[in-house]
């Protein structure tokens, strides 16, 4: 499994070309704090604790989708010195541009 890396203060962590909240939408859509910042979720990072809150209680289902994130999660590291930014996919830079927006 590859070890995701992260910038403490984006908001969102992605797993190869997707972002966790696409690849667990029921738990996403649940969740509490969509606009948490990692740092905020991120409890003790020597113990690889996650702070994950739900607008309900877990079917027993959705705990299963959610001990799958907390294995995907387990090996994030979070780096302080990484810039968060966004990225363009329609673009081969990955910048944003007009051009790029008329040509797909």
């Amino acid at each position: 499994m590859d070890v995701l890396s992260a910038n403490p203060y984006a908001m969102f962590l992605r797993l190869g070309e997707e972002a966790l909240k696409s690849v667990f939408p029921g738990l996403f859509r649940l969740s509490s704090q969509k606009e948490a910042m990692i740092a905020k979720v991120r409890g003790d990072q020597a113990n690889s604790l996650w702070d994950l809150r739900f607008s309900r209680r877990l079917q027993d289902w959705e705990k299963d989708q959610l001990n799958t994130l907390y294995q995907l999660l387990s090996v994030v590291l979070l780096d302080a010195s990484t810039d968060d930014s966004l990225q363009w996919k329609r673009s081969k830079d990955l910048t944003f541009s007009v051009k790029t927006v008329y040509s797909t």
